[in-house]
């Protein structure tokens, strides 16, 4: 059976242990994650007494509201404990487009529709040795990576998060037009949150003077090591060090059973960089209402 819930009547214990047990868990659909980056304005599709649930942010109009994707939350849609649930999916579609005149909402990869837009994402599975992994790479990537035996640049797995912000702020901001000056602060509360879950880390690559030239925010969660968020210094472009600070989080997660989640992209250029790493390419379907 179908509830539609509204945020107050939503379970929250209930919620985050049916992402717990999803055989598609992702990080974005726990309940502290939707709580900071739809600002609590959720609502919920529930199946089953949370065998099976389905999150719902929303915006509100004057006139109307709109079901949304929310930045930093590249996979929403049907979390199930069984995959018997995934049959539900039509059903919560139907939902929704019968309760909502707008929708723009990303499903997640094990999510199925036929005909449905899509969006692109790159895994990269670890469950191999390092040498199994680097073998792999491409030639471009093989040659940034030997020439570091030949430049004083190290990976620091510490970075204060305001500093880590003001990185990102710098060099990615002026590109990002849609991130606003609020955006930056939900950022930063949603890093500081993961952090203390023990669900993200922060990882950059330093020159000689102590300089950062690249850094990334990595959530952990369910399996899945998500490259949430990242920058590069002019100078760390130039020499390539996103290279370098990739390849220490695979050399140290290789050989587990984790998916490296490049995040991305529809852009050519930077689909291509993650595709030097043997990154395959995975789309997920899009409601586009």
């Amino acid at each position: 059976m179908l509830r539609y819930l509204k945020y107050k009547e939503i379970d929250k214990p209930k919620w985050d242990d049916c992402i717990d047990h999803s055989v598609n868990a992702l990080p974005y659909a726990y309940s502290w994650y939707l709580d900071i980056t739809a600002k609590k304005n959720w609502n919920a599709i529930i199946i089953d007494n949370y065998k099976a649930v389905f999150p719902v942010p929303v915006k509100n109009f004057i006139a109307f509201k709109k079901v949304y994707q929310p930045f930093f939350t590249q996979q929403l849609g049907l979390f199930v404990t069984d995959k018997i649930y995934f049959n539900k999916l039509d059903d919560c579609i139907a939902l929704l487009k019968k309760k909502y005149r707008s929708i723009y909402l990303h499903l997640n990869v094990q999510n199925i529709i036929p005909e449905q837009g899509k969006r692109i994402t790159h895994h990269l599975r670890l469950n191999n040795s390092y040498d199994t992994i680097y073998h792999n790479y491409s030639s471009v990537v093989k040659k940034n990576l030997k020439s570091f035996q030949h430049k004083v640049v190290s990976i620091v797995e510490e970075l204060p998060i305001s500093i880590f912000i003001e990185f990102v702020k710098k060099y990615v901001g002026n590109k990002a037009q849609e991130l606003k000056h609020k955006d930056f602060i939900l950022l930063q509360h949603l890093i500081e949150t993961s952090i203390e879950k023990e669900k993200g880390f922060i990882r950059c690559a330093k020159n000689m003077e102590g300089e950062v030239l690249s850094a990334a925010f990595i959530l952990k969660s369910n399996n899945y090591l998500i490259y949430l968020v990242a920058a590069s210094s002019p100078e760390g472009r130039k020499n390539q060090t996103m290279t370098l600070l990739i390849d220490s989080v695979i050399k140290e997660y290789a050989n587990a059973n984790y998916i490296l989640d490049f995040e991305g992209s529809m852009i050519p250029g930077i689909a291509n960089f993650y595709k030097t790493f043997s990154a395959t390419e995975i789309s997920f379907p899009v409601i586009n209402k």
